[in-house]
């Protein structure tokens, strides 16, 4: 009876604590999703390079093609897009841990692309004589930074609700190894009070010493 309870016990823990890693606790972190959101949507309104805005680059319009815009800008402006816009919002509004792993994913790859965005950015402006770096793509470099500082915040972290679950999972598994070492030695008592066991230990040993 206690062992089906023990581990009827120990299943209800575990769908708990899956339960609760389905959502992020974010906290204070809430206030710097918000600014990286604000922070990119503001720098898709201002100049990206040139005359050409983020948004523009985002469409890729051809506003952006006649500033020279370069293919890892338009995939940085896609991809942190998607991460500081989209994920992020969706993270906002629902706290669902699939959106902060996504957001932390895409936020990542679009900071790495934000490297070679800027390299080929000034090297447009120095050997084709086009614009160098906008205000507007500067603001959007720096709210991808924001926004993996606050994922890797979120995601490499456990709420209190998920750290009290590890908590008692932990007591109940050493509740049930302690109850198994008790009932082993339970048994092993039974066994040596067991008049069949004892009779039968006394017939084998006088057979070894006829055999000697």
């Amino acid at each position: 009876m206690s062992e089906s309870s023990g581990s009827a016990t120990e299943q209800e823990l575990r769908i708990k604590e899956i339960q609760a890693a389905r959502f992020v606790h974010v906290g204070r972190i809430q206030w710097l999703l918000i600014g990286a959101w604000t922070l990119f949507a503001v720098g898709l309104v201002l100049p990206h390079s040139g005359n050409a805005q983020g948004w523009q680059v985002l469409t890729f319009s051809s506003a952006a093609a006649d500033s020279g815009v370069k293919l890892a800008e338009y995939i940085f402006v896609l991809i942190g897009f998607i991460a500081a816009i989209v994920c992020n919002l969706f993270l906002i509004l629902t706290r669902r841990t699939v959106a902060a792993n996504i957001g932390f994913l895409l936020s990542g790859i679009a900071l790495l692309m934000s490297l070679f965005a800027m390299w080929m950015r000034l090297q447009s402006k120095e050997n084709e004589g086009f614009s160098g770096i906008g205000i507007g793509f500067g603001i959007e470099i720096l709210a991808v930074v924001v926004l993996v500082y606050a994922l890797s915040a979120l995601v490499f972290s456990k709420s209190e609700e998920q750290r009290q679950i590890e908590h008692l999972r932990a007591t109940t598994e050493v509740t049930d190894e302690v109850a198994c070492v008790q009932r082993d030695l339970q048994n092993q008592r039974k066994g040596e009070n067991n008049p069949l066991l004892v009779d039968n230990r006394r017939r084998q040993a006088a057979e070894k010493r006829r055999s000697k």
